[in-house]
């Protein structure tokens, strides 16, 4: 806070692009050179949560407060760290665009995904950086993995509308669940470790240079979220686990009859009751 500088909000999605949207792959880094040699110091981002076509793909609009977007994974870097082949991605390529088009990435990347977890899965077991990840992570990583895998079964259904069992997170359940679907479970705790691992070298790359990277949180969560799914005696919701408050902001200079956002309120009783251990994480 003591150093003077500028820098440029720009997302990881406005990048260019040959797999739809952008990514942490060398267009990045060549934006953080660009950066770099025109003096600036500082690389803004929105949130980098998985988003959904569903709701607009709006990095705001997230269905984990911890968890990364697949899309933001570089099939370039999965070839040249040796989870792909050239002879993977080759197909999936497409001539830049002038415009983000969500709806190849999300047609292409997930079979990408697939091969590169086909490509380690009998490694995995041994892979000691995978199983760190996963030990560093466990506070929130078992629970999004479940949230994913049960909301592609109800074909994107919205967790309140499960059956209550799912709804309300009965313990046994659940263990039944994971436990009848350990290839799942493993598929998507090891994207996370891709996209993380990917994350951690960008910024690598970006801090090497003199740029830093910055952020920007969504205050409030998605009702359909592993967050609120998990951790659902945090929020202000009723017995059916729907919000008896929503968030939004009063009329102002920017809207007139100002924003409804629909996001569950926090029950600050409920944070102080475990030291706010949710929001530490």
């Amino acid at each position: 806070m003591r150093r003077r500088g500028s820098g440029i909000l720009l997302h990881l999605t406005s990048l260019p692009s040959e797999f739809g949207v952008g990514d942490m792959g060398p267009w990045a880094e060549r934006f953080i050179d660009y950066l770099a040699a025109a003096g600036q110091c500082v690389w803004q981002i929105l949130p980098l949560g998985p988003t959904s076509g569903a709701i607009g793909n709006s990095p705001y609009s997230s269905f984990s407060a911890f968890a990364g977007n697949p899309l933001l994974i570089s099939p370039e870097r999965l070839v040249e760290e040796g989870f792909l082949a050239e002879s993977d991605v080759a197909a999936t390529r497409r001539p830049m665009s002038d415009r983000a088009e969500y709806h190849a990435a999300e047609t292409t990347r997930p079979g990408l995904l697939d091969i590169a977890y086909a490509n380690r899965r009998d490694r995995l077991d041994s892979d000691v950086e995978f199983q760190r990840f996963c030990a560093e992570q466990c506070a929130w990583l078992t629970d999004y993995a479940l949230f994913t895998l049960l909301k592609r079964r109800y074909q994107g259904a919205e967790w309140t509308s499960w059956p209550e069992v799912y709804r309300d997170r009965d313990a046994s359940v659940l263990d039944e669940f994971a436990k009848s679907h350990p290839d799942e479970m493993r598929r998507e705790k090891f994207v996370q470790y891709l996209f993380f691992r990917q994350w951690a070298g960008l910024k690598a790359y970006a801090n090497a240079r003199g740029v830093a990277l910055i952020g920007d949180a969504p205050i409030y969560v998605l009702l359909d979220s592993a967050d609120v799914w998990a951790h659902s005696g945090l929020f202000k919701l009723d017995a059916d686990k729907r919000p008896t408050h929503v968030a939004g902001v009063p009329p102002d200079y920017f809207s007139e009859t100002g924003q409804l956002w629909g996001n569950p309120v926090y029950d600050w009783d409920a944070h102080l009751s475990t030291d706010f251990a949710w929001w530490k994480e």
